[in-house]
């Protein structure tokens, strides 16, 4: 068995485990001086890292390291980083009081572990029907977005709003979806550029020409939704493989000018693509 002055901490994995609260720290930490560390601390055997006890390590080193209350090691058999990686977010959502977005969060850390899956699949079936594999691209998309929506106990949608919001949002929007103090909609609603239903106007609410008067960093925004949005729409015609997310992501850093004159180019696409469909 490991011992605890052995285990790593992995900063990838730890951000796998969403935080306690304040009070459900402080909960936590009163609980293991009345009873000691009931439950254990579950670590990557081969590689001696830690996924599962977080919370209950970081009190066990400050408070109670050099004292008999000790937290015992549980280990688990691994051959990969994404099989740990998967049974890691597997084991937050049995076990944790999660808000929709931590949830939609978690399940998009899995999405690249199953399309690695997929290819494997494919590569095994390689040979019999490979004509096929170019024409089942989108389709495949959306089984993995239903597959993720199934495995968080999400609906489809909310991946889908939760991929834009992750790509798009400040810092402390997502915090505050992940506290459950602004739900999926609202922010999605923000980061889309609509004005929320209760208010009588919006700074994105306003033309890109009507809002640069007023602030030039909301036309920086205006414009940068807009290209989120175009791409979006490009992608459900089947004009683009990569998802509108990515696309959004490699533009986040251009000056507004060189953002508006991509979406005039894919307003052309778009006329275009209307034009055959």
């Amino acid at each position: 068995m490991v011992a605890l002055n052995h285990i790593i901490i992995d900063q990838e994995f730890e951000s796998l485990c969403p935080q306690l609260a304040e009070e459900e720290q402080q909960q936590l930490q009163a609980n293991i001086e009345q009873d000691g560390f009931r439950d254990g601390v579950v670590v990557w055997k081969e590689e001696r890292i830690l996924l599962d006890g977080h919370h209950r390590m970081q009190i066990y080193q400050e408070l109670y390291k050099d004292t008999k209350k000790k937290p015992t090691p549980i280990e688990k058999s691994f051959k990969t980083r994404d099989e740990a990686k998967e049974w890691i977010i597997l084991n937050q959502f049995g076990r944790r009081n999660l808000t929709p977005f931590q949830r939609a969060e978690l399940a998009l850390h899995l999405e690249p572990i199953l399309k690695v899956k997929e290819k494997a699949k494919n590569n095994q079936k390689r040979g019999g029907n490979s004509g096929s594999v170019g024409r089942q691209k989108s389709g495949k998309r959306i089984t993995t977005d239903r597959e993720l929506a199934k495995t968080a106990g999400v609906s489809h949608d909310t991946i889908h709003k939760a991929k834009v919001i992750s790509a798009t949002a400040s810092e402390k929007t997502k915090k505050e979806l992940r506290n459950g103090s602004k739900s999926i909609n609202q922010a999605y609603g923000e980061v889309m550029g609509r004005p929320p239903k209760s208010a009588k106007s919006d700074e994105f609410g306003l033309s890109a020409h009507e809002a640069a008067k007023r602030d030039p960093g909301v036309r920086w925004e205006k414009a940068f939704h807009d290209l989120y949005k175009y791409m979006n729409s490009i992608r459900d015609f089947g004009g683009i493989a990569t998802t509108a997310s990515e696309w959004s992501q490699k533009y986040r850093d251009q000056s507004v000018e060189e953002i508006e004159n991509i979406i005039g180019v894919l307003k052309g696409w778009i006329k275009d693509l209307e034009s055959i469909k």
